[in-house]
């Protein structure tokens, strides 16, 4: 899911998203080289909304429109 949001969101390639596998709010988010934190809630936000938008982008129907494209 990583790879596709980054299709369309490119500078999610570049940030890290760390969850506690037994507390899910202790989240945190830097960048790849580690030199910038970002803030966890307002960035998850958005990812969550980006996932949704790529699963939309990923049905049958979106993918044939996009196929029918070329």
């Amino acid at each position: 899911m990583n790879e596709i949001i980054g299709f369309y969101y490119p500078e999610f390639k570049e940030i890290t998203i760390k969850r506690k596998w037994y507390d899910k709010k202790d989240v945190k988010v830097k960048s790849k080289d580690g030199g910038r934190e970002y803030e966890p809630k307002k960035l998850v936000e958005i990812y969550e909304k980006a996932s949704e938008i790529a699963i939309e982008k990923l049905s049958i129907i979106n993918l044939v429109y996009e196929v029918s494209r070329i």
